[in-house]
């Protein structure tokens, strides 16, 4: 007899060849075959990304896709699997096996939302990226949220929210406007997920642009899951600069954020996109 399983891991991938068997090799490295139904959706790839998902020889249910977009590989992926609760999982993102065990677990236990904690890789990035990070490893809010790891979980009651994932740039926006803050649930006593961070400040302005992009689209057609947060980090700003010793992290980091909302004003949404900064073979974003 078949165990039951513990419920679903989706990885939307894009010309991932570089990186995917690593991903996968984390994933597996701690979980029973039977355990977990991973799902990889390949978007459009024209680079082998299918080729080496075959190669890891891991119980893997791949589907292979047309260029449908982020979103739709993941309604593809979610097509091909009822087991809830659900890992939502970048296909650049390492996250342990036993990490993503300790995550479907909180969330088959009462937790709404669920994510590992994230520890962020700045090795060779510019001082001002690194201010940024630190900056925003200092704030409270931003430690719990949903998004911003590369991974979330949903259990079944907050899948249950709503329908198939809308058309939008950011998912993991989208995912952590359906839950409330005090619903997220970081997992303890487990394995970080390790985030590379963008090397050089062109590189993090463009990723914070998708950001900004993504609540503005959120605001724009989904007003019922865009509950921005500007207002509880400008607080959060306020009381790290009463200390004069984050004045100039503070500095860099608010120089950031407005190029960043700038240029996502400016920008269109709609691509896959990445961090190519961060982005080598066998390095992670």
């Amino acid at each position: 007899m078949s165990r039951e399983l513990r419920g679903s891991v989706v990885v939307p991938a894009w010309n991932e060849a570089a990186v995917i068997a690593r991903t996968l090799d984390a994933l597996f490295d701690g979980i029973e075959p039977d355990d977990v139904e991973v799902v990889v959706a390949c978007n459009g790839c024209d680079d082998g990304t299918e080729d080496v998902v075959r190669g890891t020889g891991h119980p893997v249910h791949l589907l292979e896709l047309g260029p449908v977009g982020k979103v739709g590989a993941i309604r593809a992926a979610e097509a091909a699997t009822t087991a809830l609760p659900r890992i939502y999982l970048d296909a650049d993102t390492e996250l342990p096996g036993p990490s993503a065990v300790a995550v479907l677990d909180a969330l088959a236990s009462g937790a709404v939302a669920a994510r590992p904690p994230v520890t962020h890789d700045d090795a060779g990035s510019t001082w001002p990226v690194r201010a940024f990070y630190a900056v925003r490893r200092a704030m409270p809010s931003l430690r719990r949220e949903l998004f911003g790891a590369g991974v979330y979980g949903l259990s079944a009651e907050a899948r249950g929210r709503f329908g198939t994932f809308p058309d939008v740039v950011a998912d993991d926006l989208f995912a952590a406007r359906v839950v409330e803050l005090d619903e997220v649930t970081v997992v303890d006593g487990v394995a970080p997920v390790v985030v590379r961070v963008p090397r050089d400040t062109r590189s993090l302005v463009r990723t914070l642009a998708r950001v900004y992009r993504g609540n503005a689209e959120l605001a724009a057609t989904h007003s019922d899951r865009a509950h921005p947060s500007t207002t509880r980090t400008a607080r959060e700003v306020l009381v790290l600069g009463r200390d004069p010793r984050w004045w100039p992290r503070l500095a860099a980091y608010v120089v950031l954020v407005v190029a960043g909302r700038v240029l996502g004003r400016r920008a269109s949404g709609g691509s896959w996109e990445r961090d190519h900064s961060a982005r080598v073979e066998g390095v992670a974003t």
